[in-house]
């Protein structure tokens, strides 16, 4: 018999998903209509990220090709 972490992480997550509704007073529609914010606010700050990385590699490269020659 193998253990998994699976039943684990669900019921860890119901537990915190209890306790923030009694700690909080708020309805657990009301939390999870913020943690959808959250969540998308993650992945809209991502997605600008992502898109802004081949320029900052691009102009980081050539610098950290300088510093690898001087460290020699």
């Amino acid at each position: 018999m193998t253990f998994s972490f699976q039943p684990v992480f669900w019921a860890t997550l119901a537990l915190g998903w209890v306790v923030a509704c009694l700690k909080t007073h708020r309805g657990p529609l009301a939390l999870l209509g913020l943690a959808v914010t959250h969540a998308r606010a993650v992945l809209l700050c991502a997605r600008r990220e992502i898109g802004k990385m081949p320029e900052r590699c691009r102009q980081q490269y050539p610098l950290a090709v300088c510093e690898v020659r001087r460290l020699r």
